[in-house]
């Protein structure tokens, strides 16, 4: 059996890229059999002393990197249509260390842990020369899944722990999405503004068994006059924030 790797070293602000590893088997270095003095062992009749030149195969390096090449991007382009909201997050590649540190706008800090994500494929020997382009990328497929699932899951734990330790986060206690819990999240969180001075709302993950009640109460949110005024008081009270903060970081420049 012949398993490739694809991995990446997953910071909350990583962007570090999928790395295809090869791990070659013994029975695809071996070319030939070796024998006495590194040759093919002759018969008893040839003599004790026989040698034979080793059968080689050609080798053709800079092809074999093109196509491992073409191979990474394809998972790299697999792994973000994958991703869904997670591709338009901002990133910033660590090219060293084992550590980082954030620091925010409000001089609080955060280390984020570094995790490994990883993605397998197994081909056995006698199945490897024998793969079709399409096979190979559908395995390839199948180790991006890999990847942006393991992405994903470390983006939403990263996230829960980040909210839980700036007391943003808020507790449904297993009682459904509504309009309020919106607001009461809005009403926690920083929300930037653009160079107009309308408010960049949050984007919100929901399970697909939820979409239909969710968006139920956004719809709410936005017809209901009392929610409304809610609504546009909490923005109003955000936009002074955003106005003071902007000021700040103007006169420190």
């Amino acid at each position: 059996m012949v398993r490739w790797n694809a991995g990446i070293h997953q910071g909350s602000s990583s962007n570090s890229m999928p790395r295809l590893r090869r791990p070659e088997p013994q029975s695809a270095r071996t070319i030939g059999i070796s024998g006495p003095r590194g040759g093919i062992p002759c018969s008893s009749r040839q003599g004790r002393h026989c040698l034979r030149r080793r059968p080689m195969l050609p080798d053709w390096p800079e092809t074999k990197d093109a196509i491992g090449t073409a191979f990474i991007n394809f998972i790299k382009a697999e792994v973000t249509a994958k991703s869904g909201f997670l591709a338009e997050i901002p990133r910033a590649r660590v090219h060293e260390g084992d550590s980082m540190a954030i620091r925010r706008a409000d001089g609080t800090s955060h280390s984020p842990k570094f995790s490994p994500i990883s993605g397998e494929m197994a081909v056995r020997v006698d199945e490897f020369s024998k793969l079709t382009i399409p096979e190979i990328l559908a395995q390839l497929r199948g180790v991006a899944e890999q990847l942006a699932q393991g992405q994903s899951a470390h983006a939403f734990e990263t996230l829960e722990e980040a909210s839980r330790e700036a007391g943003t986060e808020v507790d449904a206690a297993g009682k459904p999405m509504t309009a309020e819990l919106i607001l009461e999240t809005w009403r926690r969180m920083e929300i930037p503004f653009d160079q107009d001075g309308r408010a960049q709302l949050p984007t919100m993950v929901v399970a697909p068994s939820q979409r239909d009640a969710v968006e139920a109460e956004v719809a709410r949110l936005a017809s209901d006059p009392d929610l409304r005024q809610r609504a546009d008081e909490i923005i109003a009270q955000k936009r002074s924030a955003w106005i003071a903060r902007e000021a700040d970081r103007t006169l420190v420049g």
